[in-house]
């Protein structure tokens, strides 16, 4: 009896230990998720239209990326070399939106979760607050909307004039024998594209937690002072260029490395699907606004009002599942790193609903609320200058 006993003693502490360092990791990981967060966050009418015009710059990226995906598609070579092509064609489009100041507008919600996190365990829990958090909450929603736009606004009419200058080009519609699966696969009645858009939504949550990860390890093991206190480099390259390469690490080795891999799981999970004979691929809200464009050009245009309103349905469906897979799981990890009981999230709930109703084009247009707006930005700069401490 002793015996089992202290082997259910044993399995408490273990579970105990479990818990408390996988809370603390994941702290320490949206900690670093929730500084980031921050900019992705608009409250004037000049914010919102830069983030528009951001979120453009990203989806012509993309248009150009949805058809290298479909010339890499037509290539001879098993699943792992088609696996191989795919994820480098995301990673490298992703990591120059990234490094051009673009926006890909469905990595908001991993970094933006945090943030809310974050500012509901610095605030007080009263209906003053709640409705205070409400007001952020639709600045984050009319930011993730705007971001929404301005990609799958760009990436549709840039895919078809790509696919349009090849055929003129080369006097051959390369979109013609894609253009049938193309379309099937934005019909969720007829494909699995919800779920996929699903897995996509775990690759964002995914990539959220390797850019914390990354950026918190950079600060622990102090590795942007070590590359400008590095001795080869300063005698090499000399004090001003190791100066510049630490802080070019600290400011982008993260999102690199993030995006590299968000790139890589998005390239490898539908080759690898078909490998293994499962109905496994990831639906993209911008990429599916290029594919929707390549499968009309590889038609001729000539489709049938039902394949033309589903896909164009679906294809702002696929960006509300990744909105809603990738946000929900940022949101669970920030609040268990923050101890933040989910009954207190049904009167949040209820006040966001409330607040929606009396004002609902504030969850899509910057309309002004003086007081609510300055509380609001004082909430972010709060998380903002805590992380930075931290």
């Amino acid at each position: 009896r002793d015996s089992s006993t202290s082997r259910g003693l044993g399995d408490v502490y273990k579970r105990q230990l479990f818990n408390d360092s996988t809370r603390q990791m994941s702290h320490l990981i949206t900690n670093h998720t929730a500084e980031t967060g921050t900019h992705y966050i608009t409250s004037t009418i000049k914010e919102y239209m830069k983030m528009f015009w951001k979120a453009s710059g990203g989806g012509v990226i993309v248009g150009a990326l949805c058809i290298l995906k479909m010339l890499y598609g037509y290539a001879d070579g098993s699943e792992f070399s088609h696996a191989f092509m795919y994820a480098f064609n995301y990673a490298m489009g992703f990591i120059m939106i990234y490094l051009m100041g673009f926006t890909l507008a469905t990595k908001q919600p991993a970094m933006t979760a945090s943030t809310m996190a974050k500012v509901l365990s610095d605030e007080k829990n009263t209906s003053k607050n709640y409705r205070e958090f409400a007001h952020l909450i639709s600045k984050l929603f009319r930011s993730q909307f705007v971001a929404f736009v301005g990609n799958v606004l760009l990436a549709f009419p840039v895919a078809l004039a790509v696919i349009y200058g090849l055929d003129v080009l080369f006097n051959q519609n390369f979109a013609a024998d894609k253009s049938t699966v193309l379309l099937r696969d934005l019909d969720p009645f007829n494909s699995k594209a919800l779920l996929h858009a699903s897995i996509a939504g775990f690759f964002l949550f995914i990539s959220g937690i390797i850019s914390g990860n990354v950026g918190n390890n950079s600060v622990y093991y102090q590795i942007p002072a070590r590359i400008e206190k590095n001795p080869l480099i300063k005698g090499i390259l000399g004090q001003k260029a190791a100066r510049g390469i630490s802080r070019y690490y600290s400011k982008n080795w993260a999102g690199i490395v993030s995006n590299f891999w968000f790139g890589v799981f998005l390239g490898v999970t539908g080759p690898i699907g078909k490998f293994l004979g499962l109905d496994l691929d990831i639906r993209h809200i911008t990429f599916a606004a290029g594919n929707f464009a390549i499968g009309l050009y590889g038609k001729e245009f000539n489709v049938d009002s039902y394949t033309f309103w589903i896909s164009l349905i679906t294809v702002f469906l696929i960006g509300f599942f990744n909105f809603l897979v990738s946000f929900g799981l940022s949101m669970a990890l920030a609040f268990r790193s923050r101890k933040i009981t989910f009954g207190g999230v049904r009167e949040i709930l209820k006040e966001i609903r409330r607040y929606f109703f009396q004002n609902p084009l504030r969850f899509f247009f910057p309309i002004r609320s003086s007081e609510l707006d300055l509380r609001a930005k004082e909430m972010v700069e709060k998380v903002s200058t805590k992380s930075e401490g931290h």
